[in-house]
């Protein structure tokens, strides 16, 4: 059992871990955010059993449908179980049964504070996770890895990009449709690690993730090859390739201010003076407001132009979230409300510019929206083509 904490990158690097035990030939088990592997086999659960949507929205499933897949797993012989451990379940206690033999530590933003006391309550609840490892690995940059790592009683495994640590990454190099390389440093050997994913992001979730893989006994070369044939994560700076189109589309997961802050940095290391990002987002709603108005802040003053619109509105009036959004943007910089997301992808679409690079923000791998009236399919990858097909024959 090996666990992924953090406000970020949970995801992304617990597809990387198991694409290197994958590729170490053991077999795997996923639990997170995007899906639930056996192996290769998707586990699902028809949309109206009663736990369906308990394993689609949450990013670690109650103690009812958790432990079920567990003993599922474990019948059809998985070796090792990847699983992204939530703040909710570490607070609420649903993974304390479990030993896991390494955690990973990613980085900390405020989050969840709907349901978390304060932000200190919120930090605990993520460190708990590290009184249940033999190992843990953590990102040392982080500002407050310190407080975690002093709760923390397992053996402590330190990764950086610029600090003396046990695995550092070292000559990062990056481009934005050809990944990032750089070469990982540990007491061993030094080796060139290359990923095409592309963001700063992805050289803290190689790194953490090669450094568990490398402290369980997966040797360099495996590592190595694994990193390097991923081709990416679902919804995380996911490239919707329009044929011919003079712009480009990437769809992302990010979903807080530094999520978000982190993007459209990365994007634009790689934009000439010339090019656009568009930022199209919105917040959830019965979710914590206080990062409402910090997204609206950043997408405006960072992007070059903001599209604010709805995200899972749920039982609040997405008039009332876009408010509360607008109190951050810069209003002298160029925005945009439209309320209905659909609407708001198809108008930037049809009206994107020569270099534009547009930037669907917070659904990510979702398929689905969610207001006052339910759930309802939404694949904005779908509503992209289809809206690039519309613009081309006009």
């Amino acid at each position: 059992m090996i666990a992924v904490t953090g406000t970020n990158g949970k995801t992304s690097t617990s597809f990387m871990l198991r694409a290197i035990f994958e590729q170490a030939g053991y077999k795997t088990g996923l639990i997170g955010t995007v899906r639930c592997l056996i192996g290769d086999r998707e586990y699902r659960l028809p949309d109206d059993a009663t736990d369906a949507d308990n394993l689609q929205t949450m990013t670690t499933p109650d103690p009812e449908l958790l432990y079920r897949i567990l003993r599922e797993m474990a019948d059809e012989g998985v070796q090792v179980v990847i699983l992204e451990a939530s703040s909710h379940a570490l607070a609420l206690s649903k993974l304390d049964p479990i030993h896991f033999r390494g955690g990973i530590f990613t980085n900390l933003s405020p989050e969840h504070l709907d349901f978390h006391s304060n932000f200190e309550d919120y930090l605990s609840s993520k460190a708990r996770l590290f009184s249940m490892c033999d190992i843990g690995v953590f990102n040392i940059d982080d500002i407050y890895v310190s407080h975690v790592m002093q709760k923390a009683p397992c053996r402590r495994v330190t990764c950086s990009t610029t600090l003396a640590s046990d695995y550092r990454a070292s000559e990062i190099e990056g481009r934005l449709l050809d990944g990032v390389e750089y070469k990982l440093v540990n007491r061993q050997r030094t080796f060139k690690i290359k990923s095409m994913i592309p963001g700063l992001f992805t050289v803290y979730n190689t790194l953490v993730a090669a450094a568990m893989a490398l402290e369980m006994g997966v040797d360099f070369l495996t590592v190595k090859s694994a990193l390097q044939k991923l081709p990416g994560v679902d919804g995380r700076l996911e490239r919707v390739y329009l044929h011919g189109a003079p712009f480009s589309v990437f769809i992302d997961y990010a979903h807080t201010p530094e999520a978000m802050k982190n993007l459209i940095e990365t994007v634009r290391g790689f934009c000439g003076d010339d090019q656009r990002i568009v930022v199209l987002f919105g917040c959830g709603g019965d979710r914590d407001k206080g990062k409402r108005a910090p997204m609206g802040k950043i997408a405006s003053k960072l992007g070059d132009f903001a599209i604010i619109t709805s995200d899972n509105s749920r039982s609040e009036p997405p008039a009332a979230i876009i408010r509360d959004i607008m109190q951050g943007v810069d209003k002298k910089r160029p925005h945009m409300v439209i309320e209905n997301r659909r609407e708001a992808i198809e108008y930037t679409i049809k009206n994107a510019r020569p270099g534009d690079v547009i930037l669907l923000v917070g659904k990510g791998h979702e398929t689905y929206e969610i207001n006052s009236s339910g759930k309802h399919p939404f694949n904005e990858r779908g509503i992209v083509e289809a809206a690039y097909r519309s613009r081309r024959q006009q």
